[in-house]
């Protein structure tokens, strides 16, 4: 599994994530993609990134709307972690 982490402006901008993400949207992989960052909102902040967690439901959201449609937005971020959080 190849993951890229999001607001890693030395790796990639988070342009080019989203044009990712739109890119296999496009290619049917919508209904696969789950996003998430790997700190804390205080940790992040604390270092003076000026951003926390929310950063991806305020900000990056609009980005991957831009290149991949409200439609991915919604599939992305509401029903696939609802799916991928079930617990039987």
């Amino acid at each position: 599994m190849n993951t890229t982490p999001i607001h890693r402006e030395k790796d990639h901008s988070d342009r080019e994530e989203a044009e990712l993400i739109g890119h296999m949207a496009g290619r049917g992989f919508a209904d696969k993609l789950l996003l998430g960052m790997d700190t804390t909102s205080q940790r992040l902040r604390s270092y003076g990134a000026g951003f926390g967690l929310d950063y991806i439901l305020t900000e990056f959201r609009k980005l991957i709307e831009e290149y991949a449609g409200e439609h991915t937005v919604r599939k992305i971020m509401t029903e696939n972690p609802a799916k991928a959080l079930v617990f039987i």
